[in-house]
């Protein structure tokens, strides 16, 4: 073996065998290692008992230190080869790395694979454990401990939710499946809901893997004694991502408190049934409407007497510094009157018509935490799950008009092509609340495909989600990448290449 030191080197096939753990049967790269006169050696992913004459082998360890290992899923296909303090993290994460069913804690199902094959299994196998919304209702009076299946995007977590009549609690956790190592230092939002939504307790931040647990008397005193209760959970992506704010209103933390339901349920628009905001109409009697529905009623719903255009200064006065809560359901921002309806009107959690929609007459709307499954489904075609695009093109070529959907952790993003009047335009849409576009740059790179070494590279903001037609317009400058096709001549060799990759900014 190698002598200590910085150089790493691979260890030979001929020990391979012999260096194997005598419970996991994987090899000893696994640190702690403890050894056992009469067992053998045991690696650190077998629990060992240290009073059972185990020594810790801190000598092989310091020999064995920066030799190369092959992974332990050698075998299903990786082909990595590691040092001892990176082997913990990899085999955590591995591609290669098989499941056991989630499921079979509880109903003996013996099924295994790999990650990606773990939701089509529920789909086939156990469709009633999968929570594609984060909702499911809470059940404090039946003993039982379950795992669900909770996709989002293309990541996948576990859900074990467990309850025990006998202390009358509940707990809930949640776990990360896959191999994005960025994806475990997520956090999610937890909120239990009464059924009829006027109550609502919510915890933020909570990590991966950590434990809640609920006393239903507890809950039940919070929840004013509700006849059930509903659990949402709303993944976002790191415990200090601002991301955070647009959709739990880290700004308002301090503002749940002050929702009084009772208080807004007497300013409900006799019409659309939201809350009223500013501005606020009446009719000739003294009822109150909201804009938008006095636009569209000749007379008052409640008395039938005309409306005018006589303003409720009076109510607005005294709502002005009430709180209200997000009408779209899963969101758990709140804030005062004036500035709930600019939330609203890019609450990730509100209905966005489909991005590819204007590509392919696709008119269906859907929440950006459901868009993904979305386009999985429906627009496959359109996901760019490599940076790189290439795009047949001849001096015949007139008209390119494409739009394709990145993945930038749980973001989604809208790249915009189009080739018109000799010229080529990109643009990069962020499918989201349109403040959070200074946080994101695209890198477009136009790929040499003369083998000259040339090359065109731009860096831009990502510009707010609106209709393609508006994005490649002349103010949009600092987010639109135009150049002129006698540009890239040098660069075209009967087809156009091009790199795209976003980054935060």
């Amino acid at each position: 073996m190698a002598a200590v030191g910085q150089v790493q080197v691979f260890v030979p096939s001929s020990l391979l065998p012999k260096l194997i753990c005598t419970k996991c049967k994987n090899y000893l790269s696994h640190f702690p290692i403890y050894s056992h006169p009469k067992i053998g050696s045991m690696c650190g992913r077998c629990s060992v008992d240290i009073h059972e004459n185990f020594i810790r082998n801190e000598i092989y360890e310091t020999t064995v230190q920066f030799q190369k290992f092959p992974c332990r899923y050698r075998a299903n296909g990786c082909l990595e080869n590691l040092i001892p303090a990176n082997v913990p993290d990899h085999e955590r994460l591995c591609l290669y790395k098989k499941y056991e069913c989630p499921t079979r804690v509880y109903n003996n199902c013996i099924w295994e694979g790999f990650c990606n094959e773990i939701l089509e299994h529920f789909e086939n196998k156990h469709p009633t454990f999968i929570l594609k919304d984060g909702k499911f209702e809470v059940d404090f009076i039946n003993n039982h401990k379950e795992n669900y299946l909770l996709p989002y995007g293309e990541e996948l977590f576990i859900v074990t939710r467990e309850a025990v009549s006998a202390s009358s609690t509940f707990s809930c956790s949640v776990e990360y499946v896959g191999s994005n190592p960025e994806i475990e230092h997520y956090t999610y939002i937890f909120t239990l809901e009464s059924g009829n939504r006027l109550h609502k307790h919510i915890v933020k931040e909570v990590k991966m893997k950590s434990i809640l647990e609920f006393n239903d008397l507890l809950l039940k005193d919070v929840l004013q004694d509700p006849t059930n209760i509903i659990a949402h959970i709303d993944l976002v992506p790191n415990e200090n991502d601002e991301f955070l704010d647009s959709i739990s209103g880290a700004e308002a933390n301090n503002v749940n408190s002050q929702l009084d339901y009772d208080q807004l349920s007497e300013l409900e628009c006799p019409v659309c049934f939201e809350y009223l905001v500013p501005p606020i109409f009446q009719c000739e009697t003294g009822h109150s409407i909201c804009e938008r529905c006095r636009n569209t009623q000749n007379e008052c719903p409640t008395c039938k007497q005309s409306f005018k255009r006589t303003q409720n200064f009076t109510l607005e006065k005294l709502i002005r510094n009430m709180i209200y809560p997000c009408k779209h359901d899963r969101c758990t921002f709140s804030t005062k009157a004036q500035d709930i309806k600019v939330h609203e009107a890019s609450c990730i959690f509100g209905p966005y018509r489909c991005p590819v929609g204007e590509y392919e007459e696709c008119k269906d709307e859907m929440s950006v935490i459901d868009m993904y499954d979305h386009i999985f489904k429906k627009h496959y075609e359109s996901l760019l799950e490599i940076e790189m695009v290439s795009i047949p093109f001849d001096e015949d070529s007139t008209l390119l008009n494409e739009c394709y959907i990145l993945k930038h952790s749980l973001r989604l993003f809208r790249l915009c092509f189009r080739f018109i009047s000799n010229y080529f335009y990109w643009v990069v849409q962020l499918i989201g609340p349109p403040e959070e576009c200074v946080k994101y740059k695209f890198e477009l790179e136009i790929i040499d495909n003369s083998n000259e070494n040339c090359r065109i590279y731009f860096k831009k903001v990502c510009a707010p989600f609106c209709a393609a037609n508006d994005a490649f317009s002349d103010d949009k400058s600092d987010t639109c990448v135009s150049l002129e096709k006698n540009q890239l001549s040098k660069f075209i060799s009967n087809q156009l290449t091009y790199r795209v990759r976003i980054l935060n900014y």
